[in-house]
């Protein structure tokens, strides 16, 4: 029996250092999974961050893709706006031309009418003196006439 006892003692010591060990490693364990539940809440934080990041950038990337749409709309009213305004000075020079056509045509008419007055003008003294030679002749012809009768 005290075989018995002596195989009792041994294998009660044996369990005891085997629940022992098996405690250690149940508690290495458990301290192993805190950390790891710690590490995953700081992991959970991150990915909330990092999620709301990507939102961040997605709303930044739609707000970009808006003013890009809308700077190529305004590139294109641009371009439109410049045609039409070189639409516009081509009609203009087009118009001055035109202008300045019609001021050498009026200045060229005004040229001839002055020189045509003056031809009517010297027609008037001409014919004035005509008038006042033929009055001249005619009043020594009714003399000589009346000194003939």
């Amino acid at each position: 029996n005290d075989d018995d006892d002596a195989l009792l003692n041994f294998i009660s010591s044996n369990i005891e250092c085997v629940v022992e060990a098996k405690n250690k490693e149940v508690q290495a364990a458990a301290w192993n999974l805190s950390n790891t539940v710690n590490e995953l809440d700081i992991l959970e934080k991150k990915h909330r961050h990092l999620k709301d990041e990507l939102t961040e950038i997605s709303n930044l990337k739609a707000e970009h893709n808006d003013l890009l749409q809308e700077f190529k709309e305004m590139s294109k009213e641009l371009l439109e706006v410049n045609v039409e305004k070189e639409e516009a000075q081509e009609r203009c020079d087009l118009h001055k031309s035109r202008l300045k056509d019609a001021v050498d045509d009026l200045e060229e008419l005004e040229y001839e009418r002055d020189e045509l007055k003056e031809e009517l003008d010297q027609t008037f003294e001409d014919s004035a003196r005509l008038e006042r030679s033929l009055r001249d002749m005619i009043g020594a012809l009714e003399d000589e006439n009346e000194r003939l009768q």
